[in-house]
């Protein structure tokens, strides 16, 4: 037995177990700048951090996937804050960041020319077609934006905009973040707005939804919700439960999650 011919292990000391922690970190570091040669050397550009680029959304009406064929038919999207006969009357309100800034955030100029505007239709509580627009923008520079979604929805309200449309519109954007809770919280909004008589588009929308993450909490609470809407009974089974949702029984404890909830 090779256990019988080795030696009893002894406690490391203190000092041993620092020694052993610098040279880890110094391997660590020695693989990082070894990484880095390799990008200077194949002149790989290195982009400098952004707000957008930290949370803006691909463009799903623009964005290239298998082939670049099949989109070249689709118009490029064209800011709507660049249209300055648009927003000739208004004037932009920059942002306030105190009369010594710590650390100012490196805003690209799309995001600032954008966000500019939208705090003057703000300050102006102004409900108009390019207002929505605008909404639009700053969801496509951050789509976790709470305000611009809030204001989204006073405006549908105040032009009586066509609500099934905007539906569609969370569909595009729930496909594209499906964890993002502006977006499932807005479509619970127009679900109530619209009333349809019929909940099984909303159930396959969660469907579809669920079948790349079944653990999905904010597509569970949203079926949840609809079944509340329309009164239907929680699948009893987990049987039931995949014949209605088309998901893995990984996601069974979730919905017995929200079923005794």
């Amino acid at each position: 037995d090779i256990r019988s011919v080795q030696p009893p292990l002894e406690q490391e000391s203190d000092a041993c177990l620092c020694n052993k922690r610098a040279v880890e970190r110094h391997f660590i570091l020695s693989c990082l700048v070894q990484s880095l040669c390799v990008c200077i050397k194949k002149e790989v550009e290195i982009l400098p951090f952004s707000c957008v680029q930290a949370f803006s959304i691909p463009n799903q009406h623009t964005k290239k996937m298998a082939s670049d064929d099949e989109f070249e038919d689709v118009p490029e999207y064209v800011p709507v804050s660049n249209d300055e006969a648009l927003w000739a009357d208004l004037q932009p309100i920059a942002q306030e960041n105190g009369e010594k800034p710590l650390v100012v955030i490196d805003y690209a100029p799309e995001f600032v020319k954008c966000h500019n505007l939208f705090r003057a239709i703000l300050h102006k509580k102004e409900l108009s077609e390019r207002a929505l627009k605008l909404t639009d923008e700053c969801i496509r520079h951050n789509s976790a934006d709470y305000t611009a979604w809030y204001y989204r929805r006073l405006c549908l309200q105040a032009l009586g905009s066509d609500l099934q449309e905007e539906l569609e519109y969370t569909t595009r954007w729930g496909e594209e973040s499906p964890k993002n809770y502006q977006v499932w919280y807005h479509r619970r909004w127009l679900v109530t707005q619209i009333k349809p008589t019929d909940p099984s588009h909303e159930l396959l929308f969660v469907a579809n939804i669920l079948r790349d993450d079944a653990k999905n909490y904010s597509a569970w609470s949203h079926r949840r919700f609809i079944l509340d809407v329309y009164r239907i009974a929680p699948s009893p089974s987990l049987s039931d439960t995949n014949a209605h949702t088309h998901v893995s029984p990984a996601a069974h404890a979730a919905t017995h999650t929200h079923e005794e909830y």
